[in-house]
């Protein structure tokens, strides 16, 4: 992963409240709880298809677990890699099966 400035004060705060590492996906959970908490205040959205909609208007968002693309189809882009594992070997994954 691609540590910002962002990132770097996530963890430092995470370790700080919590005396411990965070996990795997306690940075991306931040940013999803704070994307929601920005679109109820900034966007004084009330439902959730209009928090759906301001957050795809925003179409980037820079985190904590880093700087990510959004899509209007339901998916996020990340600086991250994923693999698969199949018959004994590593794969990369195909990301068009998740594209509409």
């Amino acid at each position: 992963m691609n540590v910002t400035p962002k990132t770097a004060q996530f963890v430092e705060s995470y370790k700080y409240k919590f005396n411990k590492m965070p996990q795997v996906y306690a940075a991306s959970c931040y940013d999803a709880l704070s994307l929601i908490n920005m679109a109820v205040e900034k966007g004084d959205c009330k439902t959730a298809k209009e928090i759906r909609e301001y957050v795809i208007s925003l179409q980037s968002y820079d985190g904590a677990s880093g700087c990510f693309e959004i899509s209007n189809k339901n998916y996020v882009s990340a600086g991250m890699s994923f693999s698969m594992f199949s018959e004994g070997k590593i794969l990369p994954i195909d990301d068009n099966l998740f594209r509409e």
